[in-house]
């Protein structure tokens, strides 16, 4: 049993009265409602080991009826100093039910409302005097910013900005959903961000959500965050986390939430298991997109033969052309400039909304990943990952290839639509 904590701050004396050590735990009571903490473990896939906890609350009234936490939280929101007391009291329960029963110096995720940040100015300081009373240091605890409503971004910075000067770790959770945006994580500057479940979801079903994941993950470690996927429930999401670049994960596939946070499985294991799964699912990726790409390759290189044995550009095109998945095919300067406009294959777009951008003599696509490539290895056959064309706003893959022709360097590219293969 933990050692009773004495000559604390009234805030915190104030919070203890509604804590018991009760059946090897501290539990809190509210309005005739009993709160309990459990832990979901958090884990890095790069050491294949937990790194931290998240403080969850489980709530039953005293006929045993489980209350979701959701409901129990609507139910204090109603009342400004009911919503500050609860809050309170959660952390107060994580933190020493954290010192019992999750005794290695994880960090400590707690979700905190901004809201009831601002409002608990006016009960007098508590968390720093909290962490003080329990010894506990600041830089073990995340602190997951709840955004809620809050429209004024001085009240959000003000409320980042206490716990960063406490030392503690800030984080924003629920990214993708609701009110997290780029202008947030800029604002904020936080140093972990959670990405909403709804992401992993829906990266299942939308080929773009997939693709862009990695893109995404990519951008907020460039803005200096660590970025966490939660809400991992299947071995596919797991994959989906892999593949997308995430730092940590957490979810039921790992560990579901419990007093002493402990997995469902042996974590090294698991991960070696959902990281050779990726490296096989992109293996078997690989020799399917090879294989569908193959006569378009083959074709493709034909064309380069067609252009040295001095056939006109449209001409050495027109096999390449008939191919069902062909959108257009160009060519650009040493420069990475288009001169002639390009040739329209099968696969071309028809809606005419964006024709405006389909006419490309003139055009300069130096900044292209495709044209730098092929510039850089001559003679061989560069492939794009799939983006969005600018020329018709189509998924689509590029191929290019950089030749001299009659003393001249010329790089010639043909879009496929992606989608198709």
């Amino acid at each position: 049993m933990m050692t009773q904590i004495t000559g604390c701050p009234s805030a915190v004396e104030h919070i203890r009265q509604s804590v018991a050590y009760a059946d090897g735990q501290w539990v809190g009571e509210v309005d005739d409602v009993r709160i309990r903490s459990v832990f979901q473990p958090i884990y890095s896939l790069v050491h294949s080991r937990m790194v931290g906890v998240e403080g969850l609350i489980r709530c039953a009234d005293t006929q045993g009826q489980v209350i979701p936490p959701l409901e129990m939280l609507a139910r204090a929101d109603r009342e400004e100093s009911k919503a500050v007391h609860l809050d309170r009291l959660c952390r107060y329960l994580h933190l020493n039910n954290l010192r019992v029963h999750v005794p290695e110096a994880y960090w400590l995720f707690m979700n905190v409302s901004a809201r009831t940040v601002i409002a608990g100015k006016n009960y007098g300081t508590y968390f720093a005097e909290l962490l003080h009373c329990l010894d506990f240091p600041a830089h073990r605890v995340v602190i997951e910013i709840l955004e809620d409503n809050i429209r004024d971004e001085q009240l959000l910075a003000s409320a980042v900005e206490y716990y960063r000067e406490l030392g503690c770790i800030i984080a924003i959770d629920d990214f993708g959903a609701g009110n997290s945006n780029f202008n947030r994580v800029w604002q904020i500057s936080p140093d972990i961000v959670k990405l909403d479940r709804s992401l992993v979801v829906r990266a299942k079903t939308d080929g773009r959500t997939w693709r862009a994941l990695p893109s995404l993950v990519e951008m907020l470690r460039e803005s200096g965050c660590l970025v966490l996927m939660e809400g991992i429930e299947t071995e596919q999401e797991a994959v989906i986390a892999v593949k997308s670049g995430v730092d940590m994960v957490q979810g039921y596939y790992f560990a579901r939430p419990s007093l002493r946070a402990e997995p469902c499985r042996p974590v090294p294991e698991a991960m070696r298991h959902i990281q050779g799964q990726f490296i096989e699912a992109t293996r078997h990726a690989a020799i399917h997109l090879g294989s569908r790409l193959k006569p378009y390759v083959e074709s493709f290189q034909f064309v380069l033969d067609r252009l040295r044995a001095g056939y006109p550009f449209e001409a050495s095109v027109a096999e390449l052309m008939g191919l069902p998945l062909v959108s257009r095919s160009y060519m650009l300067d040493h420069e990475g400039v288009q001169h002639l406009e390009s040739v329209s294959g099968q696969a071309s777009s028809e809606n005419g909304r964006f024709d405006i951008l389909t006419r490309g003599a003139g055009a300069d696509w130096s900044t292209r990943s495709y044209y730098r490539r092929a510039i850089q290895s001559p003679g061989q056959v560069q492939i794009t990952t799939p983006y969005l064309s600018v020329a018709d706003a189509d998924i689509c893959i590029t191929l290019s290839i950089a030749d001299t022709l009659n003393g001249q360097v010329r790089v010639v590219c043909c879009d496929l639509r992606w989608e198709e293969l």
